[in-house]
């Protein structure tokens, strides 16, 4: 099945409201309070959540579970073309016209959302959903997605990411991986645009306990989208806090198109005092056995 809606302004008001209100929502590949990142010494309002910001399920309120995905552009690209459609993979217990007064599409900074028209097709699994704007994105400005829960104006939102038009890159994901006793530690990272390899591995370094850590960087793999990893040398201690830096600036990460790697992630407080990029992991004992995944995401306000 395949429906059009008519061009329309989206609108804002309980949606936007509902969105934010303050009920329980349990993330998919959430990794919970465990990395801050700051300029100085440990700071609760530095603590960031790591929400997965492509889908989140619903909080089940009787209806069902409904979950959204943003799979086009990709959460928190950047350097996305002026035309770009914004593409969703729903499964949800009707039809999508549900969701069309809740998603509201941004520019970061004001409170107006973008106009546009919602196309639809049916598919085993749930609907593809596309917002297509009314006319090209603003080049070089961030914009927020959200989208509200249909079923209470009181749940959190199913999605609230964002995206960049224009170069501005920015670091997306850093997860701390360790087999257990000290064994096979290494960190992964993703930046929000295709990045020069060679400036990236001459950029990253990692502490442990304030003291310089020795390991390599190198491109991972294991991620098909051109992520990144830092393996630490092993038969050395690691005691925390463990700080992953990438150098910004003259000098440091820059992404293929030239732009300088942006330290300040989003809302996230990830600028240290050098004007590198940092994400601290303040806690952690990898001297413990078992394996351990601890993961940190931007925030987006």
């Amino acid at each position: 099945m395949l429906g059009l809606r008519s061009t329309r302004s989206l609108l804002t008001g309980v949606a936007r409201a509902g969105s934010i209100a303050a009920v329980a929502l349990a993330f998919l590949g959430c990794g919970g309070d465990f990395a801050y990142s700051m300029n100085g010494s440990p700071d609760a309002a530095a603590y960031e959540s790591t929400p997965d910001l492509g889908a989140a399920p619903a909080s089940d309120l009787g209806f069902g579970a409904e979950t959204i995905a943003l799979t086009n552009p990709a959460p928190l690209a950047s350097d996305v073309l002026a035309a770009t459609t914004f593409d969703f993979d729903a499964m949800l217990g009707d039809a999508p016209d549900r969701l069309e007064a809740g998603i509201t599409i941004t520019p970061r900074g004001t409170l107006t959302p973008l106009a546009g028209a919602f196309s639809w097709k049916s598919y085993s699994a749930g609907y593809k959903l596309s917002f297509i704007p009314s006319a090209p994105l603003t080049d070089a400005t961030d914009f927020v997605i959200s989208v509200a829960d249909p079923r209470s104006t009181f749940a959190p939102p199913l999605l609230h990411t964002g995206i960049s038009t224009g170069s501005h890159p920015r670091v997306t994901a850093v997860t701390l991986h360790a087999a257990g006793a000290g064994a096979g530690v290494y960190f992964t990272f993703t930046f929000s645009e295709p990045m020069s390899t060679q400036t990236v591995i001459a950029s990253v370094s990692v502490t442990a306990g304030g003291q310089a850590a020795s390991g390599h960087a190198l491109l991972d793999a294991a991620n098909s989208q051109g992520g990144y990893r830092f393996d630490l040398d092993a038969g050395h201690p690691l005691p925390a806090p463990i700080v992953l830096r990438i150098a910004a600036g003259p000098g440091g990460a820059t992404a293929l198109t030239g732009v300088a790697l942006d330290p300040a992630s989003w809302d996230s407080p990830t600028t240290a005092s050098d004007g590198s990029f940092q994400v601290i992991f303040s806690s952690v004992d990898l001297a413990a056995p078992g394996a351990i995944d601890l993961s940190w995401a931007p925030t987006i306000n």
